[in-house]
Protein backbone atom coordinates (compact mmCIF):
# COMPACT_ATOMS: atom_id res chain seq x y z
CA UNK A 1 0.00 0.00 0.00
CA UNK A 2 1.35 3.42 -0.97
CA UNK A 3 2.34 5.73 1.85
CA UNK A 4 1.40 9.39 1.63
CA UNK A 5 4.29 11.82 1.59
CA UNK A 6 4.80 13.86 4.76
CA UNK A 7 2.86 17.13 4.71
CA UNK A 8 6.00 19.21 4.36
CA UNK A 9 6.95 17.34 1.16
CA UNK A 10 3.63 17.64 -0.64
CA UNK A 11 3.87 20.23 -3.43
CA UNK A 12 0.27 21.32 -2.86
CA UNK A 13 0.64 21.81 0.90
CA UNK A 14 -0.56 25.32 1.68
CA UNK A 15 0.96 25.37 5.16
CA UNK A 16 4.61 24.79 4.20
CA UNK A 17 6.84 27.88 4.53
CA UNK A 18 7.57 27.86 0.79
CA UNK A 19 3.85 28.33 0.08
CA UNK A 20 4.01 31.83 1.60
CA UNK A 21 5.97 33.15 -1.37
CA UNK A 22 3.41 31.55 -3.67
CA UNK A 23 0.65 33.58 -2.01
CA UNK A 24 2.51 36.83 -2.69
CA UNK A 25 3.28 35.77 -6.26
CA UNK A 26 -0.41 35.01 -6.85
CA UNK A 27 -1.40 38.41 -5.49
CA UNK A 28 1.10 40.28 -7.63
CA UNK A 29 0.24 38.36 -10.80
CA UNK A 30 -3.47 38.89 -10.24
CA UNK A 31 -3.02 42.63 -9.81
CA UNK A 32 -0.85 42.93 -12.92
CA UNK A 33 -2.99 40.70 -15.14
CA UNK A 34 -6.41 42.18 -14.39
CA UNK A 35 -7.82 44.84 -16.76
CA UNK A 36 -7.52 48.41 -15.52
CA UNK A 37 -8.73 51.91 -16.35
CA UNK A 38 -6.32 51.97 -19.29
CA UNK A 39 -8.37 49.14 -20.84
CA UNK A 40 -11.65 50.94 -20.24
CA UNK A 41 -12.48 48.85 -17.19
CA UNK A 42 -14.56 50.69 -14.61
CA UNK A 43 -13.69 50.89 -10.93
CA UNK A 44 -16.60 48.58 -10.10
CA UNK A 45 -15.52 46.00 -12.70
CA UNK A 46 -11.92 45.92 -11.50
CA UNK A 47 -13.13 45.81 -7.89
CA UNK A 48 -15.25 42.74 -8.67
CA UNK A 49 -12.31 41.09 -10.42
CA UNK A 50 -9.81 41.72 -7.61
CA UNK A 51 -12.05 41.18 -4.58
CA UNK A 52 -11.74 37.36 -4.48
CA UNK A 53 -7.96 37.59 -4.91
CA UNK A 54 -7.53 40.08 -2.05
CA UNK A 55 -9.82 38.04 0.19
CA UNK A 56 -7.91 34.81 -0.54
CA UNK A 57 -4.44 36.27 0.01
CA UNK A 58 -5.11 38.54 3.02
CA UNK A 59 -6.45 37.90 6.51
CA UNK A 60 -8.60 41.03 6.42
CA UNK A 61 -10.61 40.34 9.62
CA UNK A 62 -7.32 39.96 11.53
CA UNK A 63 -5.87 43.15 10.05
CA UNK A 64 -9.07 45.07 10.82
CA UNK A 65 -9.07 43.87 14.42
CA UNK A 66 -5.38 44.68 14.90
CA UNK A 67 -5.77 48.09 13.28
CA UNK A 68 -8.19 49.11 16.05
CA UNK A 69 -6.52 47.10 18.79
CA UNK A 70 -7.57 48.58 22.18
CA UNK A 71 -10.70 50.18 20.71
CA UNK A 72 -11.76 46.76 19.39
CA UNK A 73 -12.73 45.50 22.86
CA UNK A 74 -15.11 48.43 23.26
CA UNK A 75 -17.13 47.59 20.14
CA UNK A 76 -20.24 45.43 19.98
CA UNK A 77 -20.34 42.39 17.70
CA UNK A 78 -22.45 44.35 15.22
CA UNK A 79 -19.95 47.23 15.19
CA UNK A 80 -17.07 44.83 14.71
CA UNK A 81 -18.78 43.21 11.73
CA UNK A 82 -19.58 46.59 10.21
CA UNK A 83 -16.00 47.75 10.64
CA UNK A 84 -14.57 44.57 9.09
CA UNK A 85 -16.92 44.99 6.10
CA UNK A 86 -15.95 48.65 5.62
CA UNK A 87 -12.26 47.90 6.12
CA UNK A 88 -12.47 45.07 3.57
CA UNK A 89 -14.06 47.37 0.98
CA UNK A 90 -11.37 49.99 1.57
CA UNK A 91 -8.55 47.44 1.33
CA UNK A 92 -9.82 46.18 -2.03
CA UNK A 93 -10.43 49.74 -3.27
CA UNK A 94 -6.81 50.59 -2.43
CA UNK A 95 -5.55 47.80 -4.66
CA UNK A 96 -8.00 48.72 -7.42
CA UNK A 97 -6.96 52.36 -7.57
CA UNK A 98 -3.34 52.49 -6.49
CA UNK A 99 -2.15 49.64 -8.69
CA UNK A 100 -4.29 50.39 -11.74
CA UNK A 101 -1.17 50.70 -13.93
CA UNK A 102 0.71 47.74 -12.48
CA UNK A 103 2.50 45.34 -14.81
CA UNK A 104 4.58 42.23 -14.30
CA UNK A 105 7.62 44.52 -13.97
CA UNK A 106 6.07 46.43 -11.05
CA UNK A 107 6.88 43.67 -8.58
CA UNK A 108 9.88 41.48 -7.86
CA UNK A 109 10.47 38.92 -5.11
CA UNK A 110 13.94 38.37 -3.69
CA UNK A 111 13.41 35.89 -0.86
CA UNK A 112 11.65 34.96 2.34
CA UNK A 113 12.53 34.56 6.00
CA UNK A 114 10.86 32.80 8.92
CA UNK A 115 9.93 35.15 11.75
CA UNK A 116 8.97 34.57 15.40
CA UNK A 117 5.40 33.47 16.25
CA UNK A 118 5.19 31.34 13.12
CA UNK A 119 5.15 34.25 10.69
CA UNK A 120 6.90 34.54 7.33
CA UNK A 121 8.36 37.65 5.69
CA UNK A 122 8.49 37.68 1.88
CA UNK A 123 10.78 40.41 0.56
CA UNK A 124 11.17 42.10 -2.80
CA UNK A 125 10.88 45.43 -4.60
CA UNK A 126 8.07 47.67 -5.81
CA UNK A 127 8.69 49.82 -8.88
CA UNK A 128 7.17 53.31 -8.72
CA UNK A 129 5.82 55.32 -11.68
CA UNK A 130 9.09 57.23 -11.95
CA UNK A 131 11.17 54.05 -12.07
CA UNK A 132 12.36 54.01 -8.46
CA UNK A 133 12.48 50.57 -6.84
CA UNK A 134 11.39 50.54 -3.21
CA UNK A 135 11.97 47.65 -0.80
CA UNK A 136 8.75 45.87 0.09
CA UNK A 137 8.02 43.18 2.65
CA UNK A 138 4.90 41.09 3.09
CA UNK A 139 4.27 39.62 6.54
CA UNK A 140 2.14 36.46 6.50
CA UNK A 141 0.70 34.12 9.09
CA UNK A 142 -1.36 30.95 9.06
CA UNK A 143 -5.14 31.35 8.82
CA UNK A 144 -7.74 28.84 7.67
CA UNK A 145 -5.07 26.35 6.62
CA UNK A 146 -3.03 28.64 4.40
CA UNK A 147 -0.65 31.59 4.50
CA UNK A 148 -2.29 35.01 4.45
CA UNK A 149 -0.89 38.54 4.39
CA UNK A 150 -1.33 40.57 7.60
CA UNK A 151 0.95 43.53 6.92
CA UNK A 152 2.88 45.18 4.10
CA UNK A 153 5.98 47.29 4.71
CA UNK A 154 7.13 49.62 1.92
CA UNK A 155 10.44 51.45 2.23
CA UNK A 156 10.44 50.78 5.97
CA UNK A 157 6.90 52.08 6.56
CA UNK A 158 4.37 49.64 7.98
CA UNK A 159 0.90 49.94 6.46
CA UNK A 160 -0.64 48.39 9.56
CA UNK A 161 1.12 50.86 11.88
CA UNK A 162 -0.13 53.75 9.75
CA UNK A 163 -3.68 52.47 9.92
CA UNK A 164 -3.54 52.01 13.69
CA UNK A 165 -2.37 55.60 14.17
CA UNK A 166 -4.88 56.97 11.66
CA UNK A 167 -7.90 55.13 13.05
CA UNK A 168 -7.01 55.91 16.66
CA UNK A 169 -6.94 59.61 15.79
CA UNK A 170 -10.35 59.43 14.10
CA UNK A 171 -11.88 57.55 17.03
CA UNK A 172 -10.47 60.09 19.49
CA UNK A 173 -11.71 63.07 17.49
CA UNK A 174 -15.10 61.60 16.62
CA UNK A 175 -16.66 58.20 17.35
CA UNK A 176 -17.30 54.84 15.69
CA UNK A 177 -19.88 56.28 13.29
CA UNK A 178 -17.33 58.92 12.32
CA UNK A 179 -14.77 56.21 11.62
CA UNK A 180 -17.14 54.40 9.25
CA UNK A 181 -17.85 57.69 7.48
CA UNK A 182 -14.11 58.28 7.22
CA UNK A 183 -13.58 54.90 5.56
CA UNK A 184 -16.48 55.50 3.17
CA UNK A 185 -15.01 58.86 2.17
CA UNK A 186 -11.64 57.22 1.46
CA UNK A 187 -13.31 54.64 -0.78
CA UNK A 188 -15.11 57.41 -2.68
CA UNK A 189 -11.84 59.30 -3.12
CA UNK A 190 -10.12 56.20 -4.50
CA UNK A 191 -12.96 55.60 -6.95
CA UNK A 192 -12.76 59.21 -8.13
CA UNK A 193 -8.98 58.94 -8.53
CA UNK A 194 -9.39 55.79 -10.60
CA UNK A 195 -12.01 57.41 -12.84
CA UNK A 196 -9.85 60.49 -13.42
CA UNK A 197 -6.96 58.49 -14.84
Amino acid sequence: MATAAPAEERPDNQTSPSAATGVVERLQAGIANNPSSADGTSFEQRYAALAPLIDQTHDLPYIARFALRREWSELSDDQRNRFIAAFTRLSIANYVSRFRKATADTFAISGQEELPRGQIEVTGTLATADGEKLPISYILHQADGSWKIINIIVDGISDLALKRSEYRRVMEDEDFAGLLEYLSAQIADLAALYASD
